[in-house]
């Protein structure tokens, strides 16, 4: 916001209210209207930690999402993953920033520029870890654990999609050097 209006004081200091919003309402913190696709619009999620998610093996076998519209905000977009163990999501990229918090599971994520996949990045995971992939860059999350990985993704989709600059894409075969970089981390982990 400091950067959007550059003005602390009108940041820091502003008086407005979003009553439309909320004004009060007992039910406010109650309300989860579905939009299909395991998405739901809600005002308040009580433990991201314990929440179910819906099955969504698009991404990756197994694996389950839940996403957010969050009262009525027009700029973020929140979601949590699941992954069981022993799987992995689909590489894919996106035109926004994610902020990824690692909630649950012991894994790493890679992410490389297309066309680059021998400049990637791994990040080896566990729950508390933070990273957030460049923006178009490709990057995929493997669980080598023996527990389901939950993380928490947060970014600005909904800002891009309004000015018609929303873009998503998925692989949707393996690279294989993450396929046998995962394998080689899986047959470790049964040892």
């Amino acid at each position: 916001m400091l950067n959007s209006f550059n003005s602390e004081r009108f940041v820091a200091d502003n008086p407005f209210g979003f009553a439309d919003r909320y004004a009060g309402d007992a039910a406010f913190l109650s309300r989860k209207d579905a939009l299909g696709g395991g998405r739901y619009a809600t005002n308040f999620v009580d433990d991201v930690r314990r929440v179910e998610t819906e099955i969504f093996d698009i991404r990756g076998k197994g694996s389950g999402y839940q996403g957010w519209a969050m009262a009525g905000n027009s700029m973020i977009k929140l979601h949590i993953a699941d992954i069981p163990p022993g799987r992995y999501k689909k590489a894919h990229r996106h035109s926004t920033d994610a902020f990824i918090l690692l909630l649950s599971g012991t894994g790493f994520s890679v992410t490389w520029p297309e066309g680059f996949y021998n400049k990637r990045q791994r990040v080896d995971w566990r729950p508390g870890t933070l990273f957030v992939p460049p923006t178009y860059w490709y990057h995929q999350h493997l669980n080598t654990g023996t527990t389901a990985a939950r993380y928490l993704a947060i970014n600005a989709t909904y800002l891009l999609q309004d000015l018609g600059l929303r873009f998503e894409d998925q692989l949707e075969s393996d690279l294989p050097e993450v396929r046998a970089e995962w394998q080689q981390e899986l047959a470790g982990q049964q040892q």
